[in-house]
């Protein structure tokens, strides 16, 4: 299979995966609109397909209402953390490259950062801050900028030699005005390909806090949290994991694979 036939495959899969959790998260809670936090004792542990779609958890409550608000959730999360991280990886960059000693500065405070896991990192900024969902954000944020920057440092360094960058530098012009209207949209395409990555890994990240109890406490619905609570009766109703899960693994493949899919478009333009 040719490389544009492959990354088009894999860009259309992607945006069919997204756009079904979209749908599901943003646009079925207007047409089903049940209190997912409503308790109903008598219908616990319901089995899918019967009184209730996907069946109730451990309180009762009704896990597609729940599906779909840990989704708004999640998904709200990953847009947050990924246009945060642009923007500022874009900055920090952008501008660490162009003065190369506050650049080598800011890149030893970058290289720091990465060394400590991101999961374990995330974890002990919501331990201080609280977790609630703008403290997550924040948190995932922070863990998602160092390499937004090293990539936004990486574009820029190679086209700043480029000649006509030089010839700007020669005539005058200012530094925002180089460094925005002609090297930022030849930066934007990376660090767009490596936002997919964000978005999945945010995603991944929200689900794993809310698990390990260090993100969104009960009742409030999140994958993680649903996850967490129906590990306990698996054996009983398995689908109060499965569901989530499957809500988790499909969000993030996709993500992933469109990411993949714009990296190799990307790759075959600079061939070209």
């Amino acid at each position: 299979m040719k490389q544009s036939s492959k990354s088009k495959m894999l860009i259309i899969i992607g945006l069919v995966m997204i756009g079904f959790m979209v749908m599901m998260s943003f646009i079925a809670p207007i047409f089903y609109q049940v209190d997912p936090n409503q308790m109903t004792v008598a219908g616990r542990l319901s089995q899918p397909f019967g009184t209730y779609i996907f069946g109730t958890d451990e309180f009762g409550r009704d896990l597609l209402a729940r599906l779909m608000t840990g989704g708004k959730i999640s998904l709200a999360i990953g847009f947050v953390t990924t246009l945060a991280s642009f923007v500022i990886g874009s900055i920090l960059g952008m501008y660490g490259a162009w003065y190369p000693k506050v650049g080598n500065i800011l890149m030893r405070f970058i290289d720091g950062l990465m060394a400590i896991p991101g999961i374990l990192l995330a974890i002990a900024l919501t331990s201080v801050f609280g977790g609630s969902i703008q403290n997550i954000m924040i948190s995932l944020t922070i863990i998602s900028i160092p390499i937004m920057t090293r990539i936004a440092r990486a574009s820029t360094i190679q086209v700043m030699n480029e000649p006509y960058i030089v010839g700007m530098k020669i005539i005058g012009a200012s530094t925002s005005r180089i460094l925005w209207r002609h090297i930022y949209p030849n930066v934007v395409p990376s660090l767009l390909v490596q936002s997919s990555f964000v978005f999945a890994n945010a995603i991944l990240s929200e689900a794993s806090l809310s698990y390990l109890g260090a993100g969104i406490a009960p009742p409030t619905a999140s994958w993680g949290n649903m996850i967490q609570g129906g590990k306990n009766v698996i054996f009983q109703a398995w689908w109060i994991v499965l569901l989530p899960a499957l809500a988790v693994l499909i969000s993030v493949l996709g993500f992933n694979i469109f990411g993949e899919g714009m990296r190799l478009k990307l790759e075959r333009k600079q061939s070209d």
